[in-house]
Parts: C-alpha cells; structure tokens; sequence
C-alpha cells in the first residue's frame, strides 16, 4: 500500500470503534505527524500509549501528557530481585545473603533491567556466600564512578564478563542480528554448530549442549523467550535492544567479531561474521578479500541486477566460509562455483527462488546444514546423498513463493538416490516417502526428526522396521497417500 490507501484503510477500520494501541520504543521525532492521521476520535473512549527512550519524541507526540517513568521504589526493586534471585515474590532473602544484596540492589538504582540482569546471575550461585561476596566487591568496583547508575552500560557488561567463556561468543553472535530481531531458536543452534562455536561433551549432541548454552543464557536475562508454542517449547528468541546496544555491539566493534554492511559502511576486512544490508550492494560488490567465516544477506542485497551477480568469485573473495545464508534473498540461481567453499558448514537458501541445486555441491564434505524451506527446490541430487557430515536437511517446499503453507508438509522433496551415507542425520524433514527411503532411514541411527510425505499403504510395514531401530528419534509426522 501507498500511505493514503494504508490511512483510509486503517481510518476505515477503526472508525466508530473504542480502541486501545500501543506503539512501543519510538525512536523518530516525525513519528506522530504521520500516524495521527490514521487514527480517528470519535469521542468514545480511545487511548494510545507511546513508549520512547527520547524526551524530545515524547514532547513531540504529546507535551501535556507526557509520563516520567520513575525507577521502583527501593520496596518494588527488592522484591523484584528476590523474585527472580531466589524465585520468592514475597521479598524473602536467606539471611546470610541479605548484606550483599541489600548493597547491589542499591546500586542498581532501581532500574528493572539493571536488576533482572544481575538477579540471572547471582541466581545461579544462590547458595555459595564466598561467590556472593566476590560477586558484590567486584560490582562494586565497576560502579564507584556512576553511584547513580545513569547509565546501565557498566552492570550489564559486568553481566556479560562474568559468563562462563563458551557462552561469551554465542551470547555476542546476537549481534550479527539486526535490531528487534526475532530469532527462531533451531535456526540459532545450528548456526552455532555451524561455526564451532559449541563445544562436544561426552555422551551429549551437539545439539544439546547448545540447548544448554541457550537454556543458561535465558536464565541469566541475558537473552529473552519471545515465542513459545502450544506444547511449552521455546520457538523464538530476542535480546533486549539495551542489551544489544550497552554491551554486545560495544564488544563485537573492538573485538572485529561482526559487521553490519551498509551503503556507507567502510569494510573491516579481519571481520568474522558479515551482515549484508540491503542497500550494500556496491560496497559488497567492492570486496577483494575477507577474513569472514559467516555471510548473510538480510533481506537480499539490492540493486538492479540479479543479485548473485555481486556474489561471483564468492571463493576467491570469501575463502574461510563456513556459514552462507541466502534467506529470503532475491536469489533464483546457486552457481556451480558454491562447490568451491570447502570449508563450508551451513547453506541456507530458505525462501529464495532456487530451483536447482547445482552438481558442484556434492563437493562440500563439511557441509552440516542444508536449509531449502520455502525454495522451489524439489529434487535432491544424487551427489548430496553422499555428503558425509550432513546432520540437517530441511526440505519442505512450496511451489508458490514467499507464502507461507498451511500444511506442514506441503510440498515434500524427493532424493534421488539412497540415503546410507547419513550416518550423522538428525533432523530429515521434509522428504518424499520412496520404497528405497523407507526402508533405509533405519540406519540413520543418530536420527532425532523425521518428516515423510506421500506414504502408501505398501510402504507402511517397511516404515515401521525402520522406526523400531530409531532409539533417539523424538519427533516423527508423516502425510499418507490417500490414494
């Protein structure tokens, strides 16, 4: 829509009715100009709530009503951090404890966020009172120069130096995200894997030690659950913009960790993660040689041309890539030279015009994650069947792009040949259910997801022997053959 159209739209939609909205964390002074005229009063009650970190936005919006958001009274903050501390909402503190805690949540000034990100990280010494008092004297010494706390850049960093140093690079890989990103948690993991990021444990998965990490960085408030689905299971995960701001792209920019490429960007060639805005294409086009071990496109790169035409030589320029993400790219062709990116872990193509998947990617021993949701992709080589590592094949497709399916497995990929040489499989989904498939996908011994579709009558006994052999298999959804 144009402005006017999504105006009368909005007008038309909202008139006569008694509506509240909320627009949260407005950063534009013009803001309130243009959407006023999309909200009509009719005198019958309505309210709007505007939420901004800048007074100006607020002066702007509405000078006379303006609410000063004033920190907790030292009764609220205390009960606060014994809630998420000691998970006691009636403010009760073990007694040994009570003199550190009283002393840091004074220094947190009453500040909800200052508070919920030193209770995740006390909560998990809760019961070690030397912990607490190191904890406390070196708090303290970080905050001697800002009694106030105006600024909670220094206790949110104090958070971030004390993790464990496995979670430090996972914790700051949030930051090669864009701001009030929403990240589906699976997609996270895998690309933690993606660039060894997690470190094996005996008798464990990958996967799980990376759900670990997730799980104890969600504990400590570093990290916030903003989707969880009907069975309980946490789908999506966030930062808070603060948190993103005050520490993790303060760290990322000294330590060349990631960076975001825009049309004015001047490109910082020792950088190992590499965003790609959609506006950079030029400046992207301009690269000679990087150090970057990821690369993703948000949202595709731009300009009039196709845009894999400023992805060429991709590993002549990118050597050491171990992570490329395509997703939701503009992207219709996967040249054969991808075949060259040896060091390669994880390919998205995920809602991307792809069709074919070219013969050189059989080349990619290291190749763990392959991620076709949403392409039109609908075969899958021979040459793929034979990739040794490949622990992740997410294949549902759909024949009209850019649109989400109502079916799960609406569009299932069919392999070409057998699958023996996935020794290391543990998510197949979602795939078309052959007679040689079947009957095969019992020795995928390390298994943990399997999605079938088209599945006949006569395949069902053969099915059924493979799932027997499946001790670690957790999720399983098959479509049948009606016919």
């Amino acid at each position: 829509m144009d402005w006017k159209l999504l105006i009368d739209t909005l007008r038309g939609f909202l008139k006569e009715k008694r509506y509240a909205i909320v627009f949260d964390d407005v950063w534009s002074m013009n803001f309130w100009e243009c959407i006023k005229l999309a909200l009509p009063d009719d005198n019958n009650g309505s309210r709007i709530i505007i939420t901004t970190r800048i007074s100006e936005v607020a002066a702007s919006c509405c000078s006379d009503q303006v609410y000063h958001l004033e920190p907790l009274s030292q009764a609220l903050a205390w009960q606060l951090f014994c809630k998420k501390t000691f998970q006691d909402s009636e403010g009760r503190c073990p007694p040994e404890l009570k003199q550190f805690a009283i002393t840091i949540v004074n220094k947190c000034g009453g500040l909800p966020l200052a508070i919920v990100a030193i209770s995740g990280l006390l909560s998990t010494r809760r019961g070690d009172v030397y912990q607490w008092r190191k904890l406390h004297d070196s708090l303290g010494s970080e905050l001697e120069f800002n009694p106030h706390l105006t600024n909670v850049t220094k206790i949110l960093s104090f958070s971030y130096n004390d993790l464990p140093p496995q979670l430090k690079p996972c914790f700051l890989y949030f930051g090669t995200y864009p701001n009030n990103c929403t990240i589906i948690c699976a997609t996270l993991i895998r690309k933690w894997i993606a660039e060894e990021l997690i470190k094996e444990q005996r008798d464990k998965t990958l996967e799980e030690v990376a759900e670990e990490y997730l799980t104890e960085l969600i504990q400590r408030s570093l990290v916030q659950v903003s989707y969880v689905d009907e069975r309980g299971m946490r789908r999506e995960c966030q930062v808070h913009d603060v948190m993103r701001e005050a520490v993790i792209l303060l760290k990322i920019g000294n330590l060349s960790f990631s960076q975001f490429l825009q049309e004015d960007s001047t490109f910082n060639a020792n950088v190992r993660h590499l965003s790609v805005g959609s506006n950079a294409y030029n400046v992207f086009g301009g690269i000679k040689n990087s150090c970057a071990h990821s690369l993703c496109f948000l949202n595709g790169i731009g300009g009039p041309q196709n845009p894999f035409t400023s992805c060429r030589n991709l590993y002549k320029r990118f050597k050491f890539l171990r992570l490329l993400d395509f997703e939701d790219s503009p992207l219709d062709n996967l040249p054969d030279e991808v075949g060259y990116l040896y060091h390669l872990r994880y390919l998205s193509l995920r809602n991307t015009s792809v069709k074919i998947l070219p013969k050189s990617i059989g080349k990619l021993v290291n190749l763990e994650t392959l991620d076709l949701k949403l392409s039109l992709v609908h075969e899958i080589r021979s040459e793929i069947t034979k990739l040794p590592k490949l622990r992740n094949l997410l294949a549902y497709t759909t024949t009209n792009n850019r649109k989400f399916i109502s079916a799960p497995l609406s569009k299932a990929v069919v392999i070409q040949e057998g699958i023996k040489g996935w020794g290391n499989m543990q998510k197949l989904y979602a795939v078309e259910a052959t007679d040689t498939l079947v009957k095969e996908v019992g020795n995928l011994r390390q298994l943990r997801r399997l999605g079938l579709d088209n599945l006949t009558t006569k395949q069902g006994k053969d099915l059924c022997a493979s799932i027997g052999k499946l001790s670690h298999l957790k999720s399983l959804e098959v479509g049948a053959n009606k016919w």
